[in-house]
């Protein structure tokens, strides 16, 4: 069973100001370590479920998790944590998000 974790949900002018979500998931297992990914998650104007992006590891194969974003002009500041130790801050620009989205 995949679990799905929502972290926090930016608005996005990009994105005809639809509200976006970076969830985390914890699917696969390889060599008895857990495979954290990562999806962008688009809803509508009534908070409906739009899309769920492409899959993708934040910075290494292994337990990583986002925790947090930020709208900005340009963007999403995400929080995130690393192998439950270390917790960082990385912007991700709107043309990144695109390419994970089928944004029109």
């Amino acid at each position: 069973m995949m679990a799905i974790i929502l972290s926090a949900v930016a608005r996005l002018s990009f994105l005809m100001a639809r509200d976006i979500a970076l969830v985390h998931s914890a699917p696969m297992e390889y060599r008895g370590a857990r495979l954290y990914t990562h999806h962008f998650v688009l809803f509508n104007k009534d908070l409906q479920l739009a899309e769920i992006g492409r899959p993708f590891f934040i910075e290494h194969h292994g337990v990583e998790f986002a925790a947090g974003n930020v709208a900005q002009q340009d963007g999403v500041v995400t929080s995130y944590a690393v192998g439950d130790r270390v917790t960082r801050l990385m912007k991700i620009p709107n043309v990144v998000i695109e390419k994970f989205l089928s944004v029109e």
